[in-house]
């Protein structure tokens, strides 16, 4: 078997000219500081944002979950859900009276548009979950306002209103 073998030109001394390596291409010391700055921003407002669901998420289900009571017209599963001071507001049967009021007027799903959680030494931690309700009269926004008792939250009263 033949090999070939690379020559060097005639007339190089049989060296091989150098090999020019393309150039890399660098970043400016400055390129690299803005765009770290950016990663770390964009990190941050991530980061915000997924504080902030966790620590409203836990009153939110809990307000689904009342809501859904009501727009199914179980006003026992809705009056569970009831902190202890609304319980001793609200007698059940009268909220039963309610929620059949309530069921008759409303559609049967709620969206949800805003959420809250407040911590306060006076009050505990509170939340506020808003929802907008079609309703056979009109839009209606209701707003269920729930306190933390010991790991649960519970729902310390609502209002509706149409919209």
């Amino acid at each position: 078997m033949a090999e070939e073998q690379a020559q060097a030109p005639a007339g190089t001394g049989g060296a091989m000219p150098p090999v020019e390596q393309p150039k890399k291409k660098r970043f400016k010391l400055w390129h690299k500081v803005v765009g770290g700055l950016v990663a770390g921003f964009v990190a941050l407002i991530v980061l915000l944002v997924v504080i902030a669901s966790l620590a409203t998420s836990g009153a939110s289900s809990a307000s689904d979950e009342f809501v859904d009571y009501l727009l199914e017209g179980d006003s026992a599963g809705a009056y569970s859900m009831f902190s202890t001071e609304a319980k001793a507001q609200v007698p059940e049967d009268r909220f039963a009276e309610v929620v059949t009021q309530m069921a008759a007027v409303l559609d049967e799903s709620a969206d949800q548009t805003g959420k809250s959680v407040e911590t306060s030494t006076e009050s505990g931690t509170t939340g506020e979950v808003t929802y907008e309700i079609n309703g056979s009269d009109g839009t209606y926004i209701l707003t269920v306002n729930l306190v933390k008792e010991g790991d649960d939250w519970k729902v310390l009263n609502f209002d509706s209103s149409l919209k």
